[in-house]
């Protein structure tokens, strides 16, 4: 690797796998591992699962980002997974509870509705991660 290339990085802690979760200081490319990018692959798959079995979820969480756009306010993915906790909301096939218990879909959910939603992209917060080479 030549000095170009060399990335610095910030460690911001650990996800649920216990993984480091970096994000790079210096506004650079970072190169991610095999391994890095087939943790991500697995978790767009099942967070993909998880929206097709929760789409009423998702729908509220997909309003709140519209909303709160339209206010002009700045929000991520976590934002908006927390406010959807306070519902009460059962899932689409078999009427139970809806799991939001981990942040693990936070960072998928806010780049779903930036993709999704491009004249509000600018107002959802995402940190670089593995994700934006796959997404």
């Amino acid at each position: 690797m030549t000095a170009k290339e060399e990335t610095r990085r910030v460690n911001f802690g650990e996800d649920s796998d216990g993984q480091s979760t970096e994000h790079v200081e210096d506004g650079s490319k970072v190169k991610y591992t095999d391994e890095e990018l087939r943790r991500a692959k697995k978790k767009v798959r099942s967070a993909e699962t998880w929206r097709k079995r929760n789409s009423h979820a998702y729908g509220i969480i997909e309003r709140l980002a519209i909303r709160e756009a339209s206010h002009g306010r700045k929000f991520g993915g976590k934002f908006l997974v927390e406010v959807c906790r306070q519902y009460d909301i059962t899932d689409d096939e078999d009427g139970k509870n809806v799991s939001l218990g981990t942040n693990d879909y936070t960072a998928i959910i806010a780049r779903w509705i930036r993709s999704e939603h491009p004249e509000i992209a600018e107002l959802v917060r995402v940190r670089p991660c593995a994700l934006d080479e796959i997404m």
